[in-house]
């Protein structure tokens, strides 16, 4: 199916929706089939699997580790092994380093703020998509200091939803590892095998039973073992930890999150003192339950004093690259020309979000759906708020203001509707349309440019005087949390496309603007 007829069968489902959640839950379903080429290689895979993977494993789902276990990619035969072919459907990519130098120097007197152990480590194997993985890798930085362990940069994957499943990206491209030296010790990838050739200990950052066993699990599995260069410690057949490895905490049921963080706490839950020196956390996203909390100042029990700090100052420090932060200012000053910038995030994707819906059963879809379900069932209506919204800045500033629009090109409708508002309206309209030039500029990778573009629309967000946040996207509460330990506030998009505060969220989108240097108060 070309592209041109998909977009012709995604307008046509799209009229469906006035149907409410269940219609939305339908729509998801329909595009998910429409992708499933993406995916083939899966099939591919099984086939092979089936004829290279002839080991016996004991009833338990597993057999000693030191029987099984081979080098890294190795082929040669070793005793009581029978060496597994890797698949070409999994096989790694290599990811090509952005970085000038290898690794960050973090020799000087003022710094890093916070010293770690340099005998014991502590790498993340990230989860999800790219923003889950970055809220890991917030706590992973977390948990690094409070228990005394350096943290290894670990690597970064794609979004599930790319055309290369699951594969890795540079670490250049999505955090600044220059701002980081400043404020922890870690090592980088490229040291890990060095460091730790092989794991001691396995923390759990998700319930292992709650984790799905397929092929995006293999894949990242194959790809992290290549660039890190440890000893195989996982199989991905039965999505166990190898039976000679520990794994804390011992007892886990329902949803693992860590509550307390106090440091005595959090050495008891993992069994920090007899880990030994080389520790993985595996799968943390929302793990450590306070730190959320505490960036958005509602402590909760069982905090030690310094937690909402090391927790604001840990969101500061881990920032976006800075040569994605450069190229979004020159955007800025040249598109923007000094007059007030307003962000918009709509991100409701049909493959990635609203699955969160479908997964709920009948009448039970949460005030998030219902929310999301009512803004796509009635576009028109939430264009026309915006519009009144817009006005309304406008007047009260009496000046023009820019509206970028941060949207996935295959949100179509509301993307275009949202534009049209902002034409009428009289205002200056940008989008990634007028981004891309900028960041194709820089010389990243044709492979890399769709993550790239996202991170940098972030990054634009982040700097714009008003942001609107779409309700519950990872994507978006990253940038909460940053603006806000930046003093800078956000506004749930809801309020203004849903109409239910169109008012209140004009007010204070007034009043951040008068807060910025270049709008004057009236």
């Amino acid at each position: 199916m070309g592209m041109l007829d998909g977009l012709k069968v995604f307008s046509g489902l799209q009229s469906l929706v006035g149907m409410g959640v269940a219609t939305i839950r339908m729509v998801a379903a329909v595009l998910t089939v429409l992708g499933v080429w993406i995916h083939l290689d899966t099939l591919n895979y099984l086939s092979q699997q089936s004829r290279t993977d002839p080991r016996d494993y004991a009833k338990d789902g597993y057999v000693p580790r030191e029987n099984r276990r081979p080098a890294l990619l190795q082929t040669q035969n070793i005793a009581n092994f029978v060496p597994t072919t890797v698949p070409e459907a999994i096989v790694p990519d290599v990811v090509e380093s952005y970085q000038d130098d290898l690794p960050v120097e973090q020799g000087q007197s003022d710094g890093p703020i916070h010293r770690t152990d340099p005998n014991r480590f502590f790498i993340p194997f990230l989860s999800m998509g790219p923003n889950n993985q970055l809220e890991g890798f917030l706590e992973s930085v977390f948990l690094a200091i409070k228990l005394n362990r350096t943290m290894c940069i670990p690597p970064f994957f794609r979004h599930k939803t790319d055309e290369a499943l699951s594969s890795s990206i540079s670490a250049d491209l999505r955090i600044n590892r220059k701002k980081l030296s400043e404020f922890v010790t870690f090592c980088d990838t490229e040291q890990i095998q060095e460091k730790c050739p092989k794991l001691d200990t396995v923390w759990w950052g998700s319930n292992p039973k709650t984790l799905t066993c397929g092929i995006s699990l293999q894949k990242r599995y194959k790809t992290f073992q290549m660039l890190t260069g440890l000893e195989n410690w996982y199989s991905t057949t039965v999505c166990k930890v190898f039976e000679d490895i520990p794994t804390y905490p011992a007892d886990l049921t329902g949803k693992f999150q860590v509550r307390s963080t106090a440091a005595v706490d959090l050495v008891e839950t993992f069994n920090d003192q007899n880990s030994g020196a080389c520790v993985l956390w595996f799968m943390p996203f929302h793990t450590i339950s306070n730190f959320r909390s505490a960036v958005m100042s509602h402590l909760l029990h069982k905090n030690d004093g310094g937690d909402r700090q090391l927790a604001m100052d840990i969101v500061k420090y881990v920032q976006r690259p800075e040569a994605f932060q450069n190229v979004v200012k020159k955007f800025i000053a040249e598109k923007a020309a000094g007059k007030p910038l307003i962000s918009v995030h709509w991100r409701y994707d049909q493959r990635d979000w609203l699955l969160h819906c479908d997964r709920l059963p009948d009448g039970q879809a949460d005030k998030s759906c219902r929310n999301v379900a009512q803004m796509l069932e009635n576009p028109e209506l939430a264009a026309d708020n915006f519009r009144i919204f817009l006005r309304g800045v406008r007047n009260a500033l009496k000046q023009d203001m820019i509206v970028y629009i941060a949207a996935p090109m295959d949100e179509q409708i509301m993307r275009s509707k949202l534009i049209d508002a902002i034409k009428e309206v009289g205002l200056t309209s940008l989008s990634s349309v007028d981004l891309l030039p900028y960041l194709e500029e820089t010389g990243i990778r044709k492979s890399d440019i769709h993550d790239v573009l996202s991170t940098s629309e972030q990054e634009l967000c982040f700097q714009s005087d008003v942001f609107l946040y779409s309700q519950i996207s990872t994507w978006s509460f990253n940038l909460v949390y940053q603006r806000r330990v930046n003093n800078k506030n956000s506004i749930d998009n809801f309020y203004v496309f849903g109409g239910q505060a169109v008012a209140a969220a004009t007010h204070q989108a007034v009043e951040n603007f008068k807060r910025t240097d270049h709008v004057i108060a009236n």
